[in-house]
């Protein structure tokens, strides 16, 4: 380690640190504490981006409850805020965690502007869940409007095209759920194929889809929060 300018460090393996970062952490290896309070949210987002590095998990712990306890008014943008890091840090914990917290008020959630920062495979993952409960029309419009800002290429979103990731969002759907009207509409057409949309609709009016139980929990219309 050696101090390369007034501001950065400089750790081999690591490339430079700023002095601001590292030494709130260096205060911590010896003390055990962190004045968390006294610093602005980028700053603890990066010292804790910095703790997930170096695996100091009591560190990486005390922050997130900070600040999840600091954003307890909107814990919905909390958590998509700590999705995308657990995202970039591969912190799978954390990811379960919030999928729990959006689970509480699904709907409010699915209609969130954050949901389309989420990649596709973390988008998939939320969607797929049983007890994520929010109603399956508007999972549809989140899924829709997730393609077409990071897909726009794809004139014709099917569920059978060539792009695996909108492919995917697609299949995550669940077009039993939708109500009839819905699934009647023409327009659905250019997204799931006519057998997809009528085996949907065939399912509904049997109500064979209340008593499925390969996908655990069914999700009913309407659908109501399971927690």
């Amino acid at each position: 380690m050696q101090e390369s300018t007034k501001d950065e460090i400089v750790l081999k393996g690591h490339g430079n640190l700023k002095k601001d970062i590292f030494e709130p952490i260096l205060e911590y290896i010896y003390s055990g504490k962190m004045d968390v309070q006294s610093k602005d949210t980028d700053t603890i987002m990066e010292i804790l981006g910095e703790a997930h590095y170096f695996s100091m998990s009591e560190l990486v712990d005390e922050i997130l409850a900070y600040l999840k306890e600091a954003n307890q008014d909107n814990l919905i943008k909390w958590s998509f805020k700590m999705l995308l890091f657990a995202e970039t840090h591969s912190n799978h914990n954390l990811k379960e965690e919030c999928f729990k917290e959006l689970e509480v008020y699904p709907d409010k959630a699915i209609l969130d502007e954050d949901l389309g920062r989420l990649s596709a495979k973390t988008l998939e993952e939320l969607i797929s869940r049983d007890s994520f409960s929010a109603l399956e029309e508007n999972i549809f419009h989140a899924v829709i409007r997730w393609i077409m800002t990071f897909k726009p290429g794809v004139a014709q979103p099917l569920e059978d095209g060539p792009c695996p990731e909108v492919k995917s969002l697609l299949a995550a759907v669940r077009l039993s759920q939708f109500n009839e009207s819905f699934l009647e509409a023409q327009w659905l057409r250019k997204y799931f194929s006519a057998d997809k949309i009528l085996d949907a609709l065939v399912l509904r009016k049997s109500n064979c889809f209340l008593k499925r139980k390969d996908r655990g929990v069914p999700r009913t219309v309407p659908r109501k929060s399971i927690l």
